[in-house]
């Protein structure tokens, strides 16, 4: 008999197996609210939310009626169910938010939604020792929401960065604190961020006997005070390929093969979770992150293939929504519906239904991904990615090639066809030499050739990419399915003395119409007449950003009188804050604190000659800046103290979206604002 038992024990113990009834999808949810200007989705960041609509009503009572204290943080309930709605179209089951106290107001938000059958799963980091007030008032939230995931009695809770402050011992006291505050009433599965040491896996994944028995037993010594163990740093594991930062995913195929391991033996088998993730890229536009960058969309097919092939128990997608590190699963106009594509045969494999084309899919058309970077520096690393995404129905080979053009559509380079499974997710990808390319074109087209069954077509009218003169800090790639490029009629435009202008027309309803120069938002035309866009630079009016910088908030936050910003030497005056809810103000912004929000501020062009800026902020600036010498350099700089500085620069972008259009027209009128010697637009 005791060896039959030891027989059972060792079958569980090399065979792991789920542990909830299905696997969970979530997506972490920064929930940056779609009017939210101080993060700069016009002109500061690289991509652009799709589904952005201004005109959502705002809810201030989901905010406890202190809208304006948390509105740069801050989403009204329109605008959470619109996210909810498509999330729920990517097939995600839920998102997972930070619990912070600066977002208390989710918590109901998420109940007063009707999005129905969409969880929202807490993230509760334990970042205070011993375990701070919020972080336990968060656990009592936790057990009260109705949209939470529950398992056996417990609701499903999910951390990250846990081993920061966080050794086993220290989290074993932390949750013991929970339980004796709540019960034995959840399941808490933290982040082991360590497994992801990069430079410890060489090119095959491989890693040390001596590090493999280490991470073994960091599982161990964290599976036996928590519920189970979540991977949440899969960023930080890379390789180099080309010259380029690329998803490191054998490394990643063999961080979950150790956790799968010991989540198998005895001591946790069968009640221990499994939650690793999946990401599109990891990239910081103003910095070239240290992170994989997107690969044309395979970091995000292998990390979800490897994520999936675990068969786990959660994935927690890294986010949906932060376009400070374009880690964005949401709409935007650079990735279309292009990762929801790549995604869709995944997530029909893990959860074992059949796969059927998107709604409205063209398919007597390839379901195509085109991808390549906005911008590339002569000698830079480039390639065209074309990635098929089965759709359960198309199948055989399709033979893709690309061609690139310059600015007049002449041919600069052509590259010899590739073939594609049709029910596969895999990609073909053509390398070009930049530098060679660099003397042919300023920006290059891209034309498309696809051939099936003796048929050829060809498809264009996708995004340029700029050769850049200098450094192309963007290393954003736009990618654009096939079946969505929308035929869009611009034979009306027009571009003359400086100008573009003319008429944009589509058979279905248009958005917007969008200028852009190398790939940054320019000016947006929407619904015909529309007023909001007051402080935009024209013939008539001077506009300027005044932006913060360098502050020192505890040297702010004691200030003995009040703060001031004002102009004089002009007639009249306005000001717009960066929520939009300062304005008409003349002259003075009062009770100004330095943050690093800017203000807007607007007056005659008539009055540029004697207009100054006049800050007044004992501690942080005092002084003024000429507007004239501002607008001929584009910026002035007012030093302040303690090395903070005060920028005054001439804002000849946008400072809001205007109303959706929702029509098959669209005018366009723009100044070409030209910020070097040559640019694409």
């Amino acid at each position: 008999m005791k060896k039959i038992v030891l027989l059972v024990g060792l079958v569980v113990g090399t065979c792991w197996g789920r542990v909830l009834p299905e696997t969970l999808v979530v997506c972490q949810c920064q929930f940056y609210p779609l009017r939210e200007q101080q993060r700069g989705y016009l002109g500061r960041y690289v991509d652009q939310p799709l589904f952005l609509d201004p005109d959502l009503p705002l809810d201030g009572a989901i905010a406890d009626k202190s809208y304006l204290k948390t509105w740069n943080s801050f989403y009204g309930m329109a605008d959470l169910e619109t996210a909810q709605r498509l999330a729920k179209d990517y097939g995600l089951d839920g998102f997972s938010f930070f619990c912070l106290n600066w977002r208390d107001y989710m918590w109901t938000a998420i109940e007063r939604s009707t999005v129905g059958d969409f969880l929202m799963v807490p993230n509760i980091q334990l970042n205070h020792t011993p375990i701070d007030a919020y972080s336990l008032t968060s656990f009592e939230k936790t057990l009260k929401s109705t949209r939470g995931y529950s398992f056996g009695g417990k609701k499903l809770i999910v951390s990250y960065w846990t081993e920061n402050g966080n050794p086993p011992e220290r989290l074993k006291e932390k949750l013991d604190a929970a339980r004796a505050k709540v019960g034995d009433s959840f399941l808490y599965v933290p982040d082991l961020t360590s497994l992801c040491r990069c430079g410890e896996y060489d090119e095959d994944g491989n890693i040390s006997p001596e590090h493999e028995a280490r991470n073994r037993g960091t599982i161990r010594k964290y599976l036996r005070v928590a519920d189970g163990i979540h991977v949440g740093a899969t960023f930080n594991l890379q390789r180099v390929e080309h010259g380029r930062r690329v998803f490191h995913a054998k490394a990643y195929r063999k961080i979950l093969e150790t956790i799968r391991t010991v989540l198998a033996e005895p001591e946790f088998a069968g009640r221990k979770l499994l939650v690793p993730t999946a990401l599109v890229s990891h990239e910081n536009p103003t910095s070239q992150y240290h992170t994989p960058e997107q690969d044309g969309l395979r970091t995000l097919a292998q990390s979800l293939e490897i994520a999936v092939d675990a068969e786990p128990d959660g994935i927690v997608l890294p986010e949906w929504d932060e376009w400070n590190e374009n880690t964005c699963f949401c709409p935007t106009l650079c990735n279309g519906m292009a990762v929801k594509r790549v995604m869709r045969p995944f997530l029909a494999k893990l959860r074992r239904q059949p796969l059927t084309p998107l709604a409205g899919d063209d398919t007597s058309v390839p379901n195509l991904i085109v991808s390549a970077r906005k911008c590339v520096s002569p000698g830079g690393k480039f390639h065209v990615n074309v990635r098929n995404a089965p759709d359960g129905l198309r199948t055989g080979q399709v033979s893709v090639s690309v061609e690139l053009l310059d600015e007049k559509g002449a041919s600069v380079q052509s590259f010899a066809a590739q073939s594609l499974d049709e029910t596969k997710s895999e990609d073909a990808r053509f390398w070009a030499a930049s530098e060679d390319l660099a003397v042919k074109a300023r920006a290059l087209q891209i034309r498309l050739v696809w051939t099936k069954d003796g048929a050829r077509h060809v498809v264009e009218g996708f995004h340029p990419v700029e050769i850049s003169p200098a450094n192309a800090w963007c290393v954003k790639e736009v990618h654009q399915p096939i079946r969505e490029l929308a035929p869009v009629d611009m034979n009306a435009l027009a571009f003359a003395h400086g100008r573009v202008s003319g008429m944009l027309s589509c058979a279905e309803p248009l958005r917007y119409a969008m200028v852009l120069g190398d790939g940054r938002i320019q000016r947006i035309f929407g619904k015909s007449g529309d007023v909001r866009d007051r402080f935009t630079e024209d013939a008539e009016y001077a506009v300027f950003k005044v932006s913060p910088y360098n502050h020192d908030y505890s040297a702010f936050s004691r200030k003995d009188g009040p703060m001031s910003l004002s102009v004089r030497g002009v007639s009249s005056c306005e000001w717009l804050d960066c929520l939009g809810v300062t304005t008409g103000l003349s002259h003075e912004v009062t009770g100004f604190l330095p943050v690093s929000e800017p203000y807007f501020v607007r007056f005659p062009k008539a009055d540029l000659a004697t207009a100054e800026l006049v800050a007044d902020c004992p501690g942080y600036a005092v002084g003024a800046i000429p507007l004239k010498a501002a607008s001929d350099f584009g910026a002035y700089i007012l030093p302040g103290e303690k090395g903070a500085s005060l920028t005054a620069a001439r804002l000849r972008i946008q400072s809001r979206y205007p109303s959706l259009a929702r029509t098959g027209e669209i005018a366009v009128d723009a100044a070409l604002w030209a910020d070097r010697p040559s640019m694409t637009y």
